[in-house]
């Protein structure tokens, strides 16, 4: 066993090197707010320099860093469908917003079906390798879409449109993405056999997640916490377990759990819950059904700090190769003529800079990662190439949508 995490623990060099990333990763943050440069770029550039240049995580600990790959892809996952799950209102003016809903739809569906038949054809992989890659870079990052749209001015339904996209694409990425990984089993399926298995699969994790979520809605209610949002993130982790101990979508059962969370009011009032709930808020605790708080102060720190190490994590086990530079410039090209025929037939009503807007915005990040680094644990040589090209997907969709942004005209916010 290497002793790495004991030395991770424990060695004043590695506070120092923990301590230097959160610096970092604040900077790159206002590097992006200032250049555009996503800050991905440059805390994958760190891990890189950190393992390939100066050596500070010795070669012989990347297998202990490969290990625990999955573990911290899975917690990345949880926390990002519970975050976005979360804020899918069910009386929300944006969850109306047809057009968001249409693009957050079909950034997956035209992923899949142009990487799956690009990979097959010109590369020669099986479809449905092809196909989970495509599921995992239809998403674009919220990271980089949301914050910039909320500094420049454009009308409230382009704003709307782009805010429920972003959300969208990233829930129905990981919930596509789950159900092809089921074909990766070495079962031989029939249309019945499948359909079959695929509802007792979703099944699970739907009844799981009610049920979890209406239990959460009455204990947290009804307990005078201080903590709800870790406690709740947590119940969210051991849902994710306990539904794949189950053989169930666990994914699914996170992002059910998180809508009914979100909608607490709504829940309560459907079911006659009032008498059974006493709503318990005081000025000393921040609820995480407090909709007047915006900001979401626990909630953007902690995704800042899994964000960071995440992708300097990312960089320290990437491969770079030519090979896969242009496998991530021929797929981002893919991406953007999709993108284009998206924006002609939803905004074509819309002003050219709405549109040139709107085009601009497929940045690949969290999400993107994410489902990479929980394929690459799989290993396999598909996966691992899956993991790869993801990487470099990221980088030149993160260059190319900075330099289209500096293009667009739009007036930024005062």
């Amino acid at each position: 066993m290497t002793p790495f995490l004991f030395d991770v623990a424990f060695s004043s060099e590695s506070l120092v090197v923990i301590a230097l990333i959160i610096i970092i990763g604040y900077i790159s943050t206002a590097v992006f707010r200032r250049t555009r440069i996503p800050e991905l770029l440059i805390l994958m550039l760190i891990g890189i320099f950190l393992v390939r240049i100066v050596n500070i995580v010795p070669a012989n600990y990347l297998d202990t860093l490969l290990a625990i790959a999955p573990v911290f892809g899975s917690l990345a996952l949880v926390v990002i469908m519970f975050n976005g799950s979360k804020g899918l209102k069910f009386e929300s003016e944006l969850v109306r917003n047809w057009k968001g809903l249409a693009f957050g739809i079909l950034d997956i569906v035209l992923s899949v079906a142009i990487v799956s038949i690009l990979m097959r054809y010109a590369f020669g992989w099986p479809t449905i390798y092809g196909a989970i890659l495509g599921a995992i870079l239809g998403s674009t990052s919220t990271v980089v879409v949301i914050p910039f749209i909320r500094k420049v001015k454009i009308n409230q339904d382009i704003f709307n449109s782009l805010f429920i996209e972003t959300t969208v694409n990233s829930l129905v990425s990981i919930v596509v993405f789950s159900v092809l990984l089921v074909f990766i089993n070495g079962q031989s399926f029939s249309a019945f056999s499948f359909t079959s298995y695929l509802l007792d699969y979703v099944s699970v994790a739907v009844v799981m997640g009610f049920l979890t979520g209406i239990g959460w809605i009455f204990i947290i209610n009804n307990l005078k916490g201080a903590r709800e949002y870790a406690a709740t993130l947590a119940m969210a982790i051991l849902l994710y377990g306990m539904v794949g101990i189950f053989n169930g979508a666990s994914i699914i059962a996170v992002l059910i759990f998180g809508m009914i969370i979100g909608n607490e009011e709504t829940i309560i009032n459907a079911l006659n819950l009032d008498h059974f709930v006493k709503r318990v808020k005081n000025d000393s605790q921040q609820s995480i059904r407090d909709d007047a708080v915006d900001e979401r102060p626990v909630e953007n720190e902690l995704e800042f700090l899994i964000r960071t190490f995440f992708f300097v994590f990312m960089g320290m086990i990437v491969v770079l190769s030519v090979q896969y530079l242009v496998y991530g410039i021929i797929i981002t090209l893919l991406l953007v003529l999709a993108r284009y025929v998206e924006v002609g037939i939803l905004l074509g009503s819309n002003t050219p800079v709405e549109r040139s807007l709107a085009l601009s915005l497929t940045p690949k990040e969290v999400t993107v990662a994410t489902l990479a680094t929980v394929v690459f644990g799989f290993g396999g040589f598909y996966f691992t190439q899956t993991f790869y090209i993801s990487f470099m997907v990221i980088v030149v969709t993160g260059i190319l949508s900075s330099f289209m942004l500096n293009r667009v005209k739009v007036e930024v916010k005062k």
